[in-house]
């Protein structure tokens, strides 16, 4: 899978999920990547140790993106009907 692919791909579950609360968009993209690495696995000693290379995954992406994703929450949130100033 290239990187536009998984970009791609990255665009379509956050369209999925965006709207909904963000604690059980959370949840469900638990769910999704844990049913995938599961699939992915031949056994369950190899699933598990994927946990362990997603959960790296997640510290770098999520360190590597904080300031745009901050920048993200700002904008939806000055988007937001309540917050909008009267």
């Amino acid at each position: 899978m290239s990187d536009q692919d998984r970009r791609k791909l990255y665009n379509q579950l956050q369209m999925v999920l965006a709207g909904h609360n963000n604690t059980l968009a959370v949840r469900a993209a638990l769910d999704l990547l844990a049913t995938a690495l599961a699939y992915e696995a031949e056994t369950l000693e190899s699933a598990l140790a994927s946990c362990d290379y997603a959960a790296e995954d997640l510290r770098r992406s999520i360190t590597l993106n904080w300031n745009s994703l901050q920048a993200a929450r700002g904008q939806a949130s000055a988007a937001t009907p309540g917050n909008r100033a009267q």
